[in-house]
């Protein structure tokens, strides 16, 4: 193989990689919105988004199928932060991604009432803050300090909203995963179609 077609495939790959970083959330959210869609029962104020997927639900293969796609998607992309890591701290987020891309996709392959279940579901929304801390940390070390300090906010706040939900004593767990679930895609869409750092 030529260098000119090895750099090429190179660059497909490259290419394909960082696009997983927006098919991911994507998937997941396809998923997630059409399952909510087709189950009547559903209730923000009451419902968990896993309800989606208990095998009694209308649609669980739709709900449990897009996290798993999501999840797996999510770990090309991880690779292609990794690739761009310059520093411990910059490695630090690919790992953290890494995680939460394999706990999302255990979501839903362990579906709520599985003894797996709550364990991945608790992982992915830990791992979820801890990817918005290492990259804002990881952005501000390299210099773009206003980012960095951004995206490190966003992490408090999906902190913040998990508390918020506790103190108001509401049942369903619905409205701060999905709050969580976007902030997360808009870390992924910023990532993969900005800088990528």
């Amino acid at each position: 193989m030529s260098r000119t077609n090895g750099g090429r495939s190179a660059g497909q790959v490259d290419r394909f990689a960082r696009a997983c970083g927006v098919l991911a959330p994507v998937a997941a959210l396809t998923g997630i919105g059409l399952a909510i869609a087709l189950t009547p029962s559903f209730s923000w104020a009451s419902s968990a988004l896993s309800d989606l997927g208990t095998p009694g639900a209308p649609v669980p293969w739709l709900f449990n199928g897009g996290l798993i796609l999501g999840g797996v998607l999510a770990l090309p992309f991880a690779w292609w932060h990794w690739r761009r890591a310059r520093t411990r701290v910059g490695r630090s987020v690919p790992v953290a991604l890494a995680g939460a891309g394999l706990a999302l996709a255990g979501i839903g392959v362990f579906p709520l009432g599985t003894a797996l279940h709550f364990p991945f579901a608790a992982g992915f929304y830990l791992l979820l803050t801890y990817t918005l801390f290492l990259d804002g940390s990881a952005r501000a070390l390299a210099g773009t300090l206003r980012r960095g300090l951004a995206w490190i906010w966003v992490g408090i706040g999906h902190l913040t909203g998990w508390l918020l939900w506790a103190l108001a004593g509401v049942g369903g767990l619905a409205v701060p995963e999905a709050f969580g679930a976007l902030l997360f895609t808009a870390w992924l869409l910023a990532s993969a179609l900005g800088d990528g750092r």
